[in-house]
């Protein structure tokens, strides 16, 4: 059963959401944002002693113990400067001593996510950690709130995650909006993370209890190679993101849509919409004007996913590459945008001449596919032409 939720909150609220509630509608892997590592295991192992650095662009991770697999997805340590990431450490505590935190639940490009105990209502809590140059200005909380007091009574209220508390933070990289939550579960692996289940079986259980399902935190401590004490813009430590890998009650909660940062009222259209690549819209490719209607092309994207497993385009960097999947899938361009189409092919140097190479070898009828011998001859004529020029 698919729920579109775009529309079903406030006819001039713009942020899709599409949800498919079954029994093969979701798995547990991941919780917001991007919280998934790519390490499995069974048991809280230590993953490194101590890691050098002596910038952040510098910064390695030593090979995980053996028996993990691949290694640990991070954070971007060089986000940690001025109007970046607040380096938090486990123990931290924030708003007078009100939330402790014990464990990293995810992070993504603007923020990172972490599980608090909250001390006054005793009882667990998601606190996210805006980056600093992103708090000023930041939609998401005032479009919760927004969507909170207008779905008030509705059915569709129980989908938008509950807000308990928010407040700013000033420090080593400026000030943060901390946005404090309910405490939620791994996310719908359908979302890329804006998307999980909640977890009120949790939210009052002890820590022994909480970390039996999630795991112990696994902490790696940082240094520089040359000694000298760590900038105060950088963590003391990098923890990765719990697992929940024996986490099995999604058949008893309910969902949640968790990130509107990016959502916005018709008619009050930001002048920068931050996409993911897989969803970028042609719109923004060939013009600067959209609408609401980014969702619909975004909604397609996401039925693709569910009926395929995967989104029916792979963002590789370049929009020409991007564009070209697009013309396959969806058809030729609009009269319009065909002569920026051209000018973007013209200025193009790689890629294409690759795809079309692609189209010759992948034919249905074997005899109509070119030998390899006339493939490697395109792919270096193109690279020839590429020397020239």
């Amino acid at each position: 059963m698919y729920f579109l939720l775009s529309n079903s909150l406030t006819p001039q609220y713009s942020h899709c959401a599409i949800i498919c509630i079954g029994p093969d509608s979701a798995s547990a892997t991941e919780l917001k944002e991007r919280t998934t590592p790519s390490i499995r295991g069974k048991q809280s192992r230590k993953f490194a002693s101590k890691t050098h650095l002596n910038k952040p662009s510098n910064f390695r991770r030593h090979n995980p113990p053996s028996g993990h697999g691949r290694p640990v997805r991070q954070e971007k340590l060089s986000k940690y400067r001025p109007g970046g990431y607040h380096p938090v450490s486990l123990g931290d505590t924030f708003k007078d001593d009100r939330y402790q935190i014990h464990h990293k639940l995810g992070w993504g490009g603007f923020s990172t996510v972490w599980l608090a105990y909250d001390k006054e209502k005793n009882q667990w809590v998601s606190v996210k950690i805006m980056r600093a140059h992103t708090s000023q200005g930041s939609r998401g909380l005032y479009n919760l709130q927004l969507l909170a007091d207008r779905s008030q009574g509705k059915p569709s209220a129980k989908y938008i995650v509950s807000v308990f508390d928010s407040f700013t933070h000033q420090g080593p990289n400026g000030t943060h909006l901390c946005i404090v939550f309910e405490l939620l579960g791994p996310s719908v692996n359908i979302s890329g993370g804006n998307i999980a289940f909640s977890c009120t079986n949790f939210s009052h259980a002890s820590k022994e209890e909480l970390f039996a399902v999630i795991g112990s935190p696994e902490v790696e401590e940082l240094a520089r190679l040359d000694g000298k004490p760590l900038d105060n813009s950088l963590p003391k430590q990098l923890v990765k993101s719990a697992e929940w890998e024996t986490w099995v009650d999604e058949d008893e909660e309910d969902i949640r849509i968790l990130d509107f940062g990016e959502a916005f009222l018709r008619g009050n259209e930001p002048k920068v919409l931050a996409q993911p690549g897989q969803l970028r819209v042609p719109e923004l490719i060939f013009t600067d004007c959209f609408d609401y209607r980014v969702d619909l092309w975004r909604a397609g994207c996401m039925i693709h996913a569910f009926m395929f497993g995967s989104y029916p385009f792979q963002y590789l960097g370049e929009d020409e590459v991007l564009v070209s999947q697009m013309i396959r899938f969806v058809g030729k361009l609009p009269k319009d945008w065909r002569p920026i189409w051209e000018r973007m092919k013209m200025n193009f140097k790689r890629g294409l001449k690759e795809s079309e190479v692609i189209r010759q070898l992948m034919r249905f009828v074997p005899s109509s596919r070119i030998k390899a011998s006339e493939a490697l001859a395109l792919l270096r004529s193109e690279q020839d032409a590429d020397y020239d020029t």
